[in-house]
C-alpha cells in the first residue's frame, strides 16, 4: 500500500471536531502516529476508526475540561455523576469504565463504577487519538468500549522558551492559570508545566446550581535524551483535584429526607515514568521499546442523609498504587510482513479506610461509628502479537492477538464475616483487520475485534456501598465480553473529504449490583428492612451505529463541516426470568454538528471565525425495574473566533460564545443541566 504524504485536509477528515485546521495551510502533511496498530501510521491508512486532535486545535479551545476537549468527537458521549470538574467519557455507548483512558500509552486504571475522571493538565498535551471500538488486543482490560491516549508535550528545539496562559469561563466565573518552561540544555530536553483551575457554581438559564464547583492543579517535568539509536525519557506528574457532587432536589423529597449530600474533597494522582526506545538496531529489528511507570490514585468519597429523626454519613478514604511495564518489539520480517510483539504487567494494590457514622438526634444514646479496613490486589499479565501484512501495494492484512493472565485477590478485612476467594482467568482474544486502497485517495476497510474487561476488585473483592447498602463482592463473576464488526469509507478529494463508519456490537455479562436472594448465599445479607446487594453478570447489549465526517473546501479560506453520529443500541436485564430487551438505552439516535469555518491574515495576523450547531435527538432510558425516564433533545447555536498577534504570533486570543439561544437543556448522558448562553475566553502567550 503507498505510503504518500497527504494533504492537511485528511487530518481534519479525520478528527472529526469542530476546531477543523485552517485551510491556509494546506500542503503536504507527514506522516501522524496513530494508537490504532501501536506503530507510526497515516491516519488515512488506520485500520481502525481513529480521531486525532492535534497540538492546534488544543491551543484554540477555551474549555476548562479535558472532556470538553472531546465532545464533537463521533461515538463519543460526555457524562459527569452529577460531578461537574470531574467528567468522563463514554464510546460507542460502552460506559466509561469499559474506556481505556492512557497518558503517553501507560494506563490510568481506576475500580470505581464511575471510571476513570479526566483531571489532566490540559497545557501539557500534544495531542490526543482516540480509538472507536474495542482496542483489547493492543491496550488490555477496560479497552472494551475503545481507547483515549493523551500524548503530552516534550521539549523544545531552543535552549530555553515559555508559554503562559490564562482563560475565563463565564458559566462558571472559573479562572485557568497555566505556565510551561521548556527547551533543550547539553542535549537534554526539558519541560516544567504548572496549571491551577477554579471553576465556581455552574449557571443555567433555570439558575445557578448547587454543589457544582472543583478545583483542580497539576504540574509536571519532563526529561529525555538521545543517545546514538536510543533515547530515554522520565516523567513526573503530580494532579490534585476535589469536587462537589449535585444531587438532584426531588432526590431528596422522593426518599423523604431533609437533605442529602455527597462530596469528594481528593482525587489526587501521583505518576513517576520512564521510557526506552531504540530505533534501527538491527536489519530485522526495527524499533524496541520499553516503560515502566508507579502511579499512585487517593480518592476520599463523603456522603450524608439527613432526616428528621435518623442521620447517617459515611467516608471513604482509598488509595490505589498502580505498577506497570510494558516491552515492545517492532521486527521488519520481510518487504511484505512487520511484526509487532509485546509484553505487558500491570499489578493493582487497593487500600481503603472506611467509616460510618449513624446518629438518632432524639435518642443520642443509639448513636454508632462503624469503622472498616480492607486490602486487594489485582495481577494483570499478558503478551500480545500484530502482524501487519502488504499483501499488495494497495491491500493489507493486520492480524493480531493477546493472551491474558489475569488474578484478583482480597487480601486483608476487618469484615468477619467476609471471605472472598481468589479469582483467576486466563484468555486469548483476537483481532483481524483488512485495508484497502482501491483508487487514490479512496480506500474501504473492514474489522473484527474482541473486547475483554475482567472485574474489577471492587467487584471480586471489596465490595462496595450503594447507598446504605453494602454490595457483596462475587468472585464468580465472569469477564465482560464483546464482539465488534466494523466497515469504513475513506475519500479524499480535490475539495471535499468524507470518512465513514459502521459499527455492529454484540457485549454480554455486563455487571451491575441485585439485591441478594437466598440463592447467592451473600456472606453480608443485610437486615429484613435494609437488605444488601451483591454483584452479577446480568446485562448484554448490541449497539449498530455509523459515524460521518464530512468537509467541502469551498474555497481557500471557507469550509463546511459536519458530522453525525447515529446510534441504535438494544439492552437487556438478565434480573428476572421474563426480562426482556428494550432499547430505550439512554443513548440518543442522532448527535450532529455542523459548521461554517473561515480563516485568513488580517494585517499581518493570522485569524480564524467557526458558526456552528450542535445538538442530539431525543432518548429514553430504562432501567432493570421497568421505569422510563425521558431525554429531550436539543440544539445550540454557537460561535468561536480566534486571532495570533505579534512577531512570530507570540500572542493568541480566542473567543467562544457558547449556547448563544440560552437553551435550558441537558445532554443525555449527564445529570447537570448545561450552561446557559455563555462567553468563553483564552489568552496565550510564547516567550
Amino acid at each position: 500500500m503507498s505510503r504518500k504524504k497527504f494533504p492537511l485536509k485528511v487530518l481534519a477528515l479525520a478528527l472529526g471536531v469542530t476546531s477543523s485546521v485552517s485551510l491556509a495551510q494546506q500542503g503536504e502533511l507527514e506522516e501522524i502516529v496513530v494508537t490504532a496498530t501501536r506503530t507510526e501510521k497515516p491516519v488515512f491508512y488506520s485500520p481502525r476508526a481513529t480521531t486525532l486532535v492535534t497540538a492546534e486545535e488544543l491551543a484554540q479551545n477555551t474549555g476548562q475540561s479535558v472532556a470538553e476537549l472531546l465532545k464533537d468527537v463521533p461515538g463519543v458521549s460526555i457524562i459527569d455523576s452529577g460531578q461537574a470538574g470531574m467528567q468522563r467519557i463514554r464510546l460507542r455507548g460502552e460506559d466509561s469504565s469499559r474506556v481505556a483512558v492512557l497518558v503517553d500509552g501507560q494506563q490510568i486504571t481506576d475500580h470505581r463504577g464511575e471510571g476513570v475522571p479526566l483531571t489532566l493538565d490540559m497545557d501539557t498535551i500534544e495531542r490526543i487519538e482516540v480509538v472507536r471500538g474495542s482496542g483489547s488486543v493492543l491496550y488490555g482490560s477496560q479497552a472494551l468500549g475503545g481507547v483515549v491516549n493523551f500524548i503530552t508535550r516534550k521539549g523544545g528545539s531552543k535552549q530555553f522558551a515559555a508559554d503562559l496562559g490564562l482563560s475565563h469561563n463565564g458559566a462558571t466565573s472559573g479562572q485557568t492559570y497555566s505556565g510551561s518552561v521548556y527547551g533543550q540544555l547539553a542535549g537534554t530536553a526539558y519541560r516544567l508545566s504548572s496549571i491551577d483551575n477554579d471553576l465556581g457554581l455552574r449557571n443555567t438559564p433555570a439558575g445557578e446550581l448547587d454543589n457544582t464547583a472543583a478545583q483542580n492543579s497539576a504540574w509536571s517535568l519532563y526529561l529525555g535524551r538521545q543517545f546514538d539509536k536510543h533515547r530515554l525519557e522520565a516523567r513526573v506528574e503530580d494532579v490534585e483535584a476535589n469536587a462537589d457532587v449535585y444531587i438532584d432536589p426531588q432526590v431528596i423529597i422522593d426518599n423523604g429526607l431533609t437533605d442529602f449530600t455527597m462530596a469528594i474533597p481528593q482525587r489526587d494522582r501521583r505518576k513517576a515514568a520512564l521510557f526506552y526506545s531504540g530505533d534501527n538496531l538491527s536489519q530485522s529489528l526495527v524499533k524496541l521499546q520499553a516503560n515502566a511507570y508507579r502511579q499512585v490514585s487517593d480518592r476520599i468519597f463523603q456522603n450524608a442523609t439527613y432526616s428528621p429523626f435518623m442521620e447517617t454519613a459515611s467516608s471513604t478514604d482509598s488509595q490505589l498504587e498502580t505498577r506497570g511495564g510494558l516491552v515492545q518489539a517492532d521486527w521488519s520480517l520481510s518487504d511484505s510482513h512487520y511484526l509487532i510483539a509485546g509484553l505487558s504487567s500491570l499489578r493493582d494494590d487497593l487500600v481503603q479506610d472506611r467509616l460510618s457514622t449513624l446518629a438518632f438526634p432524639t435518642m443520642p444514646f443509639l448513636d454508632r461509628q462503624t469503622p472498616g479496613h480492607d486490602e486487594a490486589q489485582l495481577q494483570s499479565d499478558a503478551l500480545y502479537l500484530q502482524d501487519q501484512w502488504a499483501i499488495t501495494d494497495d491491500l493489507e492484512l493486520v492480524a493480531g492477538a493477546r493472551h491474558y493472565r489475569m488474578r484478583s485477590e482480597l487480601l486483608e478485612t476487618d469484615r468477619p464475616d467476609l471471605e472472598v476467594a481468589e479469582q483467576r482467568d486466563s484468555k486469548t482474544i483476537e483481532a483481524v483487520s483488512l485495508v484497502w486502497e482501491f483508487a487514490p485517495r479512496a480506500l474501504l476497510r473492514a474489522s473484527y475485534n474482541e473486547g475483554y474487561v475482567f472485574p474489577s476488585l471492587l467487584n471480586t473483592a471489596v465490595g462496595a456501598q450503594a447507598g446504605s447498602r453494602y454490595v457483596n463482592p462475587n468472585p464468580q463473576l465472569a469477564p465482560e465480553s464483546s464482539d465488534n464488526f466494523e466497515l469504513g469509507l475513506r475519500l479524499e478529494r480535490d475539495n471535499w473529504s468524507l470518512d465513514l463508519a459502521t459499527f455492529y456490537t454484540d457485549a454480554d455479562n455486563y455487571i451491575d449490583h441485585l439485591f441478594c436472594t437466598a440463592a447467592d448465599n451473600c456472606q453480608i445479607p443485610g437486615s429484613s428492612s435494609r437488605p444488601s446487594k451483591i454483584y452479577k453478570n446480568v446485562g448484554r447489549a448490541e449497539t449498530l451505529g455509523t459515524e460521518m465526517i464530512l468537509s467541502y473546501a469551498i474555497s481557500d479560506s471557507l469550509e463546511l463541516y459536519g458530522t453525525t453520529t447515529w446510534m441504535q443500541r438494544e439492552i437487556q436485564f438478565n434480573t428476572t426470568p421474563d426480562s426482556t430487551a428494550t432499547d430505550n438505552s439512554g443513548i440518543p439516535s442522532l448527535r450532529a454538528v455542523a459548521g461554517l469555518r473561515q480563516s485568513g491574515r488580517l494585517a499581518q495576523s493570522d485569524y480564524w471565525l467557526d458558526l456552528y450547531l450542535r445538538g442530539e435527538s431525543d432518548s429514553a432510558e430504562e432501567d432493570e425495574a421497568g421505569t422510563i425516564t425521558d431525554n429531550a433533545g436539543w440544539g445550540t447555536v454557537n460561535l468561536a473566533a480566534g486571532i495570533e498577534l505579534g512577531g512570530e504570533q507570540r500572542y493568541r486570543l480566542v473567543l467562544r460564545g457558547l449556547n448563544l439561544g440560552d437553551k435550558l437543556y441537558s445532554s443525555a448522558t449527564e445529570n447537570l443541566l448545561a450552561p446557559g448562553r455563555h462567553v468563553q475566553l483564552k489568552l496565550s502567550v510564547h516567550l
